[in-house]
């Protein structure tokens, strides 16, 4: 089997889908344009997902994160779940959204196949949720949450460490690790040409340093399921996820690669070009030279995106690639 190797010997396995950079929040840390798509042609149609996903499979690649923008607004929506889950070869299925419809669609979503939920979800205060998205609907996404614990899947609450992110919110979710099964997973904020980070409370710092002092330990380091350094107490049933994309070691097992709604390639998420394959998905007998394509352009991906160095590449807003 042909695999998807770059020069730095890193295997890439896993692929995060945008199907839409349309979103109903307005999370001010992640799409300040109220909304406005940013692309210029249609996103991928379930025939074109088909397609690459064909070709996708093929190359060794096992995990599919959907995302947008909230995948969840698409009509096909269900219908482009069916499609990815279908290929044997994948064998992790992923969804990530804002919660929105969560309640709604659950079972839907675990019948296709799915076997993982990522939220983003910054408090549990209805009034900060309100002043975060621009939108009431706090409750709807908790009961969300809850309804799929109720199904078996691996679920994943990822907050921001924003301004908006208290000590109290800590407070909270750590309460509720107490007696859910998920993981909490805390993500520095990262900076785009067009957002800027202003750390108010909060900082990554201070949930090392309590996780070291209250009983935490090292589950696993950063590994195929993404680019979390995982921690779990014997008394708590849920897990703690640190993700740091200033860590000097963030970059070196990265094995992720980006295909935005529209059809573009992103080897990184602050990558300076995107790679245009949209014309490639048109017909199932164009799979060989999409895989040529593809096996040809990860040889340019570089060793790290050097964010560290307020490199941000193309990127303006987290809805644009589908972070």
């Amino acid at each position: 089997m042909l695999k998807l190797t770059d020069l730095y010997n890193r295997y890439f396995s896993y692929i995060r889908l945008s199907i839409t950079d349309l979103c109903n929040f307005n999370c001010k840390y992640c799409l300040p344009e109220n909304n406005k798509s940013q692309k210029k042609y249609g996103f991928l149609s379930s025939y074109e997902i088909y397609n690459l996903m064909n070709a996708l499979s093929d190359l060794g690649i096992n995990k599919i994160r959907l995302t947008g923008g909230e995948p969840t607004i698409r009509k096909d929506f269900l219908n482009i779940c069916k499609i990815i889950s279908s290929f044997q070869n994948i064998k992790s299925v992923v969804l990530t959204t804002n919660g929105y419809k969560l309640n709604s669609i659950i079972k839907n979503v675990y019948n296709s196949g799915f076997n993982g939920i990522n939220i983003s979800l910054d408090t549990l205060n209805d009034i900060k949720f309100f002043n975060i998205t621009s939108k009431k609907y706090f409750l709807k996404v908790y009961e969300g949450i809850l309804r799929a614990t109720e199904l078996n899947f691996d679920i994943k609450i990822n907050i921001v460490l924003s301004d908006f992110f208290s000590l109290s919110d800590f407070e909270n979710f750590y309460t509720l690790l107490k007696y859910k099964k998920m993981s909490i997973r805390f993500i520095n904020q990262m900076e785009t040409n067009t957002i800027k980070k202003q750390f108010k409370n909060i900082k990554m710092g201070y949930i090392n340093n309590f996780l070291e002092n209250n009983g935490w330990y090292i589950e696993r380091k950063f590994n195929s399921d993404g680019p979390a350094l995982n921690f779990k107490h014997n008394e708590y049933m849920g897990k703690i996820g640190i993700i740091n994309p200033y860590s000097k070691i963030f970059c070196l097992d990265c094995n992720r690669l980006r295909i935005s709604s529209n059809g573009y390639l992103f080897l990184c998420l602050f990558g300076n070009k995107g790679y245009y394959i949209k014309d490639f998905l048109s017909s199932i007998k164009k799979k060989q030279a999409l895989k040529n394509f593809l096996i040809d352009k990860i040889k340019l991906k570089l060793t790290s995106h050097f964010l560290e160095d307020e490199n941000f590449g193309m990127l303006k807003t987290f809805s644009s690639i589908g972070g």
